[in-house]
């Protein structure tokens, strides 16, 4: 086995339960969110963000080493694209055209459009997005080396300003010149989703892999960085809250400081002892991101058709139960196929 970093595996594995969480509130039984809007900030835009750092901080890594890692991550990116894009295209025909609810020409005008830009499904903007990432830092490192991947980094953040004032902090953002017509833009979100919130992510993990020979001279560096950064983040989501100026995908001025030193944390402690359970949590959390709307869509029409309504806590049982244990079935055959979904 592969020297693993089982801490990073760990925090994937628990992000894509979270993310799990949030989704089937959401599309079962929003009451939670709407209590404490607190979850919907710190549960369900970290996780996703923390994904994108870990797969530029292991493509930074290898980088440094003079391997261009991006090439491999979009091979690898565009084959479960497409395996799970069948998927979904087919789960979706049976429950609106085949249920009557939506015409077969619109459904495949939109579905190709969507496979391109906003995913195929709703969840796999993230993966649209990272593919394009990977393909602009692989097209930089040829051309322009390690320069080009700096001047990256540089502007990524600039656009992951941009993004911040178009969404937690949107009645300012939409008050400066320019950029308050941009996000009005019809293919804002678009954009966003890529430049906004994929580029800077990934590039927080080149971030990390610069910062990383700092902190073994400065232990102590990333674990209080990470503390102070996480209070104040914690304080800047419920100002946010409290101002009502949540919007859409609330990412904050201090996430990056969060992330980047909470990875840190994590790379620093990589509980080798724990290596065994390395594998099996990095591929169950990819099986998570992918599988679970699947089953809360089939749920949630199981319900309605039944008229049966369940708490929040119930749904994520069942959602949780039914993901989990399918995906330790497929482990458990080892067909070359199952390989193509977990």
């Amino acid at each position: 086995m592969k020297n693993r970093n089982v801490s990073v595996d760990l925090f994937r594995f628990l992000a894509a339960l979270s993310i799990m969480f949030l989704h089937t509130c959401w599309g079962l039984d929003d009451s939670l969110l709407d209590a404490y809007p607190i979850i919907g900030i710190v549960i369900g835009r970290y996780p996703v963000i923390l994904f994108f750092t870990i797969s530029g901080y292991y493509c930074f890594l290898q980088i440094s080493k003079g391997r261009n890692a991006a090439k491999t991550q979009i091979r690898s990116l565009l084959k479960v694209y497409c395996v799970w894009t069948v998927v979904y295209y087919l789960m979706s025909f049976v429950l609106n055209v085949a249920a009557g609810h939506e015409p077969v020409g619109k459904f495949f005008a939109e579905r190709v459009l969507y496979f391109f830009t906003e995913g195929s499904y709703p969840h796999l903007w993230y993966v649209v997005s990272l593919i394009y990432v990977m393909i602009l830092i692989c097209l930089v490192y040829e051309l322009c080396g390690e320069k080009g991947i700096r001047i990256l980094a540089a502007v990524s953040m600039i656009l992951f300003m941009i993004g911040v004032l178009g969404t937690s902090y949107l009645p300012l953002g939409e008050q400066i010149p320019v950029l308050g017509d941009f996000y009005g833009w019809k293919y804002y979100f678009v954009f966003r989703n890529i430049f906004c919130l994929g580029l800077p992510g990934v590039m927080f993990g080149y971030y990390i892999v610069r910062l990383l020979p700092v902190i073994e001279k400065r232990p102590k560096l990333a674990e209080t960085g990470f503390f102070i950064t996480s209070v104040l983040g914690m304080i800047e989501g419920m100002l946010v809250i409290q101002k009502g100026w949540i919007s859409d995908f609330p990412s904050m001025f201090l996430m990056p400081f969060v992330l980047i030193f909470g990875m840190s944390c994590l790379i620093r402690h990589p509980l080798g002892q724990l290596e065994s359970h390395a594998v099996f949590l990095k591929r169950m959390s990819s099986y998570i991101y992918f599988v679970h709307p699947a089953v809360i869509a089939v749920l949630g029409f199981l319900l309605q058709v039944t008229g049966v309504h369940l708490s929040y806590w119930m749904d994520y049982i069942i959602v949780a139960g039914l993901v989990l244990c399918s995906g330790i079935i497929l482990m458990k055959i080892k067909r070359p196929w199952t390989k193509l979904f977990i």
